[in-house]
């Protein structure tokens, strides 16, 4: 009979401590961290919302964001620093990149511990294709960015 009772208290302990659940990591803390541009690219598109010209950089930049700093360095001597603020509204999250003469927003469309996009919509943008200034009636900037 006592084997019985601690048997019964050893199953009520051991059902009853369960381990806490992780708690899902914030915006703010998803975005933290070093971070290696993969890719960037723009697309530009005409009044019907056809795709008319896409150009890519490849480039080595690395931005690094901790406490609302952001530093971008390309791997070299260059080195720029910004802060940042993030947002979200209607579901979307933003992160607005502020630097002297810079106001830029980005929604971040991606964002996981280890991949993160951020997409910024313009309209009446010139651009250059084959030589030839040219005008869409909006680009979308993509940046890729990996930890």
């Amino acid at each position: 009979m006592k084997w019985l009772s601690y048997f019964c208290l050893f199953c009520l302990f051991a059902l009853g401590c369960k381990k806490d659940e992780e708690k899902p990591k914030t915006f703010d803390e998803l975005v933290q961290g070093v971070w290696n541009v993969t890719s960037d690219k723009t697309e530009y598109f005409d009044a019907a919302n056809n795709k008319v010209y896409e150009e890519s950089t490849t480039n080595n930049f690395k931005y690094i964001i901790q406490n609302k700093n952001i530093i971008t360095n390309n791997g070299g001597t260059i080195a720029q620093y910004a802060t940042y603020t993030l947002n979200e509204q209607n579901g979307k999250k933003y992160i607005n990149l502020i630097a002297s003469g810079l106001n830029s927003i980005f929604e971040v469309t991606n964002l996981t511990d280890t991949k993160m996009t951020w997409q910024q919509e313009n309209f009446n943008v010139v651009y250059f294709e084959g030589g030839a200034q040219k005008t869409a009636t909006k680009s979308i900037f993509t940046i890729e960015l990996e930890k």
